[in-house]
């Protein structure tokens, strides 16, 4: 049986040392696993936390969220206990809404803030989204690729 936290929280290589954490939230529809490559790409003070959503690969079987509130409570209540480092946030799409949701929500709980907040593949999530990008045809949407994520990740969390 997986503590909640367990649940939650994937860490692909495991790095007790790391100065910092990075909790990655997925795109609509993906799972931590897209960031099991990451690990590599940044440096050894950093540790990447894969955040799995319920409905979502190792927790395929359990029921989404129908509320965004819920949804970042429950997590909070699951993950406060692994924010014991500094930590920044990123989220891609959908996760940059749930990221965006969660920090807001640890910070009404605990005042517990990330040193930085991520997001790509949407407009800053406290912006109203005129046009919606998946109206967008591939010619005129641009895409962040996971090693550009990487790169600004890297030259943004520092050791000190």
């Amino acid at each position: 049986m997986h503590s909640e936290r367990e649940k939650w929280l994937r860490v692909f290589r495991p790095n007790p040392t790391a100065q910092t954490r990075l909790l990655c939230l997925p795109y609509g529809g993906g799972g931590a696993s897209i960031f099991r490559t990451w690990p590599a790409a940044l440096p050894d003070f950093v540790e990447i936390w894969g955040v799995e959503l319920p409905g979502r690969e190792t927790r395929s079987t359990e029921p989404l969220f129908e509320s965004l509130e819920r949804l970042v409570g429950v997590m909070a209540n699951a993950i406060e206990g692994a924010l014991d480092k500094p930590f920044a946030v990123y989220g891609h799409s959908l996760g940059a809404i749930v990221g965006f949701a969660l920090v807001r929500e640890l910070r009404r709980r605990t005042r517990l803030l990330p040193y930085h907040l991520f997001v790509s593949g949407r407009r800053a999530p406290h912006l109203f989204e005129p046009s919606p990008m998946h109206r967008l045809t591939n010619a005129s949407s641009s895409r962040v690729s996971a090693a550009s994520v990487v790169s600004l990740v890297s030259c943004s969390i520092s050791p000190s």
